[in-house]
């Protein structure tokens, strides 16, 4: 009952400091060490505004163990599971529509049982509360009900007009498909790099995973070497010419131009996990070069 009364009179705050954390972390990834105190400015800012100007749940807490000694910790994942609950549900009450029964089950227990399980399979990662918060958004009952019948929806290309599928299962049938459709066109443009390379008698490896000085992995599509002059090749193959290079994938290839990167797992024959990568530019291979 105390966690109850500390999490709904603390979510003003929490809200607060989530979206700080949010800034901080974004300012950390786009300009390293340029704003360390952007979390700070943020949260001072939405500190101004009344409703969101009260302290954290975490403070509040720290303020009652103070005088109560500190809350009883769980001891199994049941009680885990049990102790989640208890940190949704309040706000969940909350909710406009709906009888308190249903909300409760809608936006309480099963948010807090999606999390709680993305909780237990990350935990003491770096992921966990990111796990956390997005298993807590995907178990609203929406979700849990309309998943069975998204899976089952027939591949189509375009909506059918007089198909008995949702706007949402027709959007999620076309994805499907158009995932088909990707993933072949990228295996087919794959084989056709792999006979260039024969072609140019250059001993290659497929599909190998490297890992760059500061932590940043990958996967290459080929690393190649020169039989004569010993020089390697990284190739990343697009199978369309719009295809994007995704951030994590241009941060990594920055990084290998700069630094180089190391071979991770058992590798491939003639490239064994453990191999240096000297600094070399990732190529990007398109259909039209």
């Amino acid at each position: 009952m105390g966690r109850v009364g500390i999490q709904a009179a603390g979510f003003p705050g929490d809200a607060r400091e989530m979206l700080a954390r949010g800034a901080q972390r974004a300012a950390d990834y786009l300009a390293p060490g340029f704003a360390p105190n952007a979390g700070a400015t943020v949260s001072n800012y939405l500190a101004s505004y009344p409703l969101l100007r009260g302290p954290t749940s975490s403070q509040l807490q720290s303020a009652v163990e103070s005088q109560t000694g500190p809350f009883y910790q769980p001891k199994t994942i049941i009680g885990d599971y049990a102790q989640t609950a208890g940190e949704f549900v309040p706000g969940a009450l909350l909710m406009p529509e709906g009888s308190l029964a249903t909300n409760a089950l809608r936006y309480g227990l099963l948010p807090a049982l999606s999390s709680e399980t993305a909780g237990q399979l990350t935990k003491g990662t770096a992921a966990e509360p990111w796990a956390r918060a997005a298993g807590g958004i995907l178990g609203a009952a929406s979700t849990w009900r309309d998943l069975p019948r998204a899976l089952s929806a027939p591949e189509v290309a375009e909506p059918l007009a007089d198909s008995e599928l949702s706007p949402a299962e027709q959007l999620a049938a076309r994805r499907r498909a158009q995932l088909k459709v990707n993933k072949a066109a990228s295996a087919e443009f794959e084989r056709g790099s792999e006979e260039k390379l024969k072609e140019q008698d250059l001993e290659y490896a497929p599909q190998i995973t490297v890992q760059t000085p500061s932590g940043a992995r990958t996967r290459l599509d080929f690393i190649a070497r020169n039989r004569i002059t010993g020089e390697i090749m990284c190739i990343e193959c697009k199978a369309s010419e719009d295809a994007p290079v995704t951030t994590d994938q241009s941060h990594a290839h920055q990084e290998i131009l700069r630094h180089g990167a190391t071979i991770m797992g058992v590798g491939k024959p003639g490239f064994p996990g453990g191999m240096k990568i000297p600094p070399t530019q990732v190529q990007i291979w398109r259909p039209s070069r």
